[in-house]
């Protein structure tokens, strides 16, 4: 009898033991909807995220028509060619994806690109059956028919499971609010990267910073060179300074303050502002009726030229004209000059290449820490060594190429360390070059696999092969490499506010999308030290004034920059 207690006695505790290895084990499956939250004024809305931080929604441009907003009838607008993903917080697995729509016309249907799941449609509620081991779901709406341009949902409703049945939410106050470089561009990201040239100027087109219709206006990022701030100051009509499609204008009413600041290092030598063209009995300019403070006003046409008093301190105006009369911007364009022909660059770390390893075998050691300063190649030479980057305006972020694929295993790997960052050569090949670095011993190629996608449009995947498979040629209408396939070049950088490379098609930075790059598209190119000899050479490659484009485009407004040639 005692042996057989000991015995039942064990295997009781064997049963307990391996009941708790399965309840462990065991997927709790939960669900949670996130209800769009009402607005008193549409606004922009980059980040969405469920009440238990479990899932985030994140929106993008994606060289669309409007931004994607956040309505005030408690909507989510996606728009023509805007990118919707849906990521899963930290150990949560993603199953289903229910969204209540606003109608037909706005419903998910087939002109949806869906990656990462399977999507259905059964009147106004759409199901995206995850697939599985989906990290994410990323939605492209392709709408292109008068009335059905946009999707419009209210409710989404998300099933998922966890490994240990409970889920560790972020902390709530960054995912529900959008991060503040979103809304009101951050210190850094007002600080050029590199020194402006005496005479530079920077435009800025009020129809390229993605307002919605009637949206106020407090801050707009001039190019990193200046902030322009509105204030509704003191006008008695309730008016605060709005962006109108009417004439694609930010619009400052009687007693509004416009100001406009520099960046540090950055001396403005003078602000042009170009008016809607005024109706019959009606003046859009700044002239008379506006009072300043550090600078005056000459007007021709309806085009204004402010010349500062004291060009280091901000120009602050004030429309006085009568009768709720109205200050109408269609563009700012600054000339500026860098005072004592430097500005502050970002922190060290951002910006730090290696000084030595310009043999492809050598890694960095602790004597070759990288320099203080990086410089974009305007001519790389085949055989010399470089760090592959791009200035994330959107992330207020310098990201280099670490040599390894994410961990999607889908796209390029970043760090914000250069010295993180491998070098990368050019090899030439017969009609351009190869890329590549040294992962050891082993030269290891930057290629791209061409794809079609669900709605047979060409698509390019990234790789990191041991053979040389893709040649990059410079474009000039493209101002980088790329490369064809098919009908399509690609070329490599990020978009949105990802933070690893891709290819993207040559579309979303090229003809009326050019005033993108460095707004919603950003482009990788080729970085030495500033000090470094890899400024000459092979001429058949990148420009000053693309690389100073790249590089001049931070805090996420649109902008054109006008270099001036030597």
């Amino acid at each position: 009898m005692k042996t057989i207690s000991k015995i039942l006695s064990v295997v009781l505790c064997l049963s307990m033991v391996i009941g708790l290895f399965v309840v462990g084990a065991s997927a709790a499956e939960q669900t949670v909807t996130l209800t769009i939250p009402t607005v008193s004024a549409n606004v922009e809305a980059p980040t969405l995220t469920t009440s238990d931080g479990a899932v985030t929604i994140t929106t993008d441009l994606n060289g669309g028509r409007n931004v994607p907003i956040q309505h005030t009838s408690g909507q989510l607008r996606i728009y023509t060619d805007n990118t919707l993903t849906f990521t899963p917080a930290a150990g949560i697995t993603l199953t289903k994806i229910e969204i209540t729509t606003d109608g037909s016309n706005y419903q998910f249907n087939d002109e949806v690109d869906v990656v990462g799941g399977t999507l259905t449609v059964n009147g106004d509620n759409a199901v995206i059956t995850v697939d599985a081991g989906a990290t994410s779901v990323v939605c492209t709406n392709h709408k292109t028919t008068s009335g059905k341009l946009q999707l419009r949902f209210k409710t989404v409703t998300f099933t998922y499971t966890t490994g240990s049945g409970s889920v560790t939410p972020p902390p709530a106050t960054e995912e529900t609010t959008p991060a503040t470089e979103e809304t009101t561009p951050a210190t850094e990201a007002t600080t050029p990267v590199t020194p402006p040239a005496s005479g530079d100027t920077v435009t800025i087109v009020s129809a390229n910073l993605g307002y919605e219709n009637g949206t106020d206006v407090t801050s707009v990022n001039l190019g990193g060179i200046a902030t322009m701030t509105l204030d509704v100051g003191s006008n008695s009509y309730g008016n605060a300074p709005k962006y109108y499609d009417s004439g694609a204008a930010i619009r400052a009413y009687t007693d509004n303050i416009i100001t406009f600041t520099p960046a540090a290092g950055v001396t403005i030598t003078s602000i042009k502002v170009t008016a809607v063209a005024p109706a019959s009995g009606k003046t859009y300019v700044i002239d008379s009726d506006v009072t300043f403070v550090n600078g005056s006003v000459t007007v021709d046409g309806n085009v204004s030229t402010i010349v500062p008093v004291d060009g280091t301190a901000a120009i602050v105006l004030t429309n006085t004209r009568p009768s709720n009369g109205q200050i109408r911007m269609v563009s700012i364009e600054i000339t500026y000059s860098g005072e004592g022909g430097s500005v502050t660059p970002p922190a060290t770390e951002e910006t730090t290449p290696s000084t030595e390893a310009t043999t492809p075998s050598e890694p960095a050691t602790e004597a070759t820490k990288p320099s203080a300063t990086l410089a974009p190649v305007a001519k790389p030479v085949a055989g010399t060594a470089y760090k592959f980057a791009l200035v994330q305006a959107k992330l207020s972020k310098t990201l280099y190429f670490n040599g390894k694929m994410d961990d999607s295993g889908k796209f390029f790997g970043t760090t914000e360390n250069a010295a993180e960052a491998v070098d990368v050569y050019l090899e030439a090949a017969q009609g351009g070059y190869y890329f590549y670095f040294m992962d050891g011993s082993t030269k290891t190629y930057l290629s791209l696999e061409g794809y079609l996608d669900n709605n047979g449009k060409q698509k390019a995947s990234v790789k990191l092969t041991t053979e040389a498979t893709t040649v990059f040629t410079y474009s000039e209408e493209a101002k980088t490499f790329i490369h064809t396939i098919g009908d399509t070049s690609f070329y490599l950088g990020t978009y949105g506010t990802y933070n690893t490379m891709s290819a993207s098609s040559t579309y979303y930075i090229t003809g009326d999308k050019a005033a993108d790059v460095g707004v919603s598209q950003f482009v990788s190119t080729f970085y030495a030290p500033a000090s470094g000899s890899s400024n000459t050479g092979d001429t058949s490659v990148i420009s000053v004034a693309a690389a100073a484009l790249v590089l001049s485009v931070l805090g996420g407004t649109a902008l054109i920059l006008k270099k001036k040639e030597n």
